[in-house]
Order: structure tokens, then C-alpha cells, then sequence
């Protein structure tokens, strides 16, 4: 399989994310890390490589670096799936280049997301997902 494909592109990609993780836990075994998925796109293939950065794609990158996340105990926040319309596409009115940039104000769910997060680890509940939601995408 040739790489930098559609059928390899969020492995890759992947592979550099969990080489970053891994470098970090490795030199600072102590630190609490975050990690936050990555944002969908609205679907509007002009200005986006759609034929490697499809929402499928990134659920499936988002999900390889999840279920990483899972392996080594760090906590993965998902801040896009409540950025979608509930088919699996960023909202495009909340983006500043109509593709998956975020403009200012949709990062107020980003906010109330991490303090959600906060919440749930203060009270000891935070659990990572297995897997990331669906979202209509198939």
C-alpha cells in the first residue's frame, strides 16, 4: 500500500501522534497529559484535501490515538463530536474557513467540555471512551 493515501493516511499520522506521546511519557513520567481528538470537517471539499482528510478518516484517527491513549492511562478528551450537526460533519457556520477551522465563539463548548472533564477527574469518575461515537457517518 503506497503511503499518504486515503487508506494510510490516519495511521500514519497516528503513528507520529503516539511517537509524540510515548517520547513524552517516557521522559516525564509524571505529567498528566491530555489529549484532545481531533476537529471534523464541514464537507466542503474546495477547501480541503477530502480524497485523504474525510471525516472518516479523522474518526478513524481520532480512534487509533483513543484507544493509545487507553493503553498508556492518558486521558483523551473528545471536543469534536459536540462541534458536529449529528451526521458526523463540523458545523459549518462555526467555521472561520468553511472547512474545520473553528472561529472564536464555537470554542465556548470546548470550554464547557473541558470543564466537564475537570468535574468528572476531580470527582474520580473520568473515564476515556473506547471508541468514538459514530456520528451518522455510516
Amino acid at each position: 500500500m503506497k503511503t499518504g493515501t486515503v487508506d494510510t493516511c490516519a495511521l500514519e499520522g497516528a503513528k507520529y501522534a503516539m511517537r509524540g506521546l510515548s517520547i513524552i511519557k517516557q521522559k516525564n513520567p509524571n505529567l498528566h497529559i491530555i489529549v484532545l481528538s481531533g476537529t471534523y470537517n464541514t464537507g466542503r471539499g474546495e477547501e480541503i484535501d477530502l480524497n485523504r482528510v474525510y471525516n472518516e478518516n479523522i474518526r478513524t484517527y481520532n480512534n487509533y490515538v483513543l484507544e493509545y491513549c487507553n493503553k498508556i492511562g492518558v486521558d483523551f478528551i473528545d471536543v469534536s463530536t459536540p462541534m458536529t450537526n449529528g451526521k458526523g460533519y463540523f458545523v459549518r457556520e462555526w467555521a472561520s474557513d468553511r472547512s474545520y477551522h473553528i472561529k472564536q465563539d464555537p470554542y465556548k463548548i470546548w470550554i464547557q467540555v473541558l470543564r466537564e472533564y475537570a468535574e468528572k477527574k476531580q470527582a474520580g469518575t473520568w473515564k476515556n471512551y473506547e471508541v468514538m461515537p459514530e456520528l451518522g457517518m455510516r
